[in-house]
């Protein structure tokens, strides 16, 4: 996977290398609103020309920049200044991020809900990082993966038939 795979959020504690904790965030929000534009994009406005693309990826690419950006800032200005590490910091970055989402939109009944919801989840994001809870296990299929069953060469629903040789199989033994 690349960019995902190789940089974390998660690498540093709290309160150390701000600016590569807030890339890696800024970068998973930036991401998310580009798939939320290009889902606008293809199922909802439908433009004729590459220039509706234009005008309406923005509209969701920026605020998804802009959030990313003052959660990651906001956590570990928050962690660095309070000299403590607790879900106070994480709560206060989610809802300046909503905040932030709420003037992007340019509407208060956006940026209200958002920035209770974001708060929300970023206190449970610090209690599941406290408690060491996993979001997505690694699930080890006892028959394989989806990957393992296409590697294989052979889609047939039965086995080869044996060759035949002109002899009996019980002759043969």
């Amino acid at each position: 996977m690349g960019i995902f795979s190789k940089y974390k959020y998660e690498d540093y504690p709290d309160g150390t290398h701000c600016v590569y904790k807030t890339a890696c965030i800024t970068r998973d929000t930036t991401l998310f609103g580009m798939v939320i534009g290009m889902f606008d994009v293809i199922n909802i406005s439908k433009p004729s020309n590459i220039g509706g693309v234009l005008v309406r990826l923005p509209r969701y690419v920026v605020p998804g920049f802009c959030t990313g950006l003052v959660f990651g800032l906001t956590t570990c200005t928050l962690t660095q200044v309070r000299k403590k590490d607790d879900h106070y910091n994480y709560m206060w970055g989610g809802a300046a991020a909503g905040a932030v989402m709420g003037a992007c939109k340019r509407s208060f009944a956006v940026g209200t809900p958002c920035t209770v919801l974001f708060a929300l989840i970023g206190v449970l994001y610090k209690e599941a990082r406290l408690n060491d809870f996993v979001f997505f296990p690694k699930v080890n299929h006892c028959y394989g993966s989806y990957d393992t069953y296409f590697s294989r060469s052979d889609f047939t629903l039965t086995p080869d038939r044996p060759k035949y040789t002109g002899q009996d199989p019980e002759e043969s033994v």
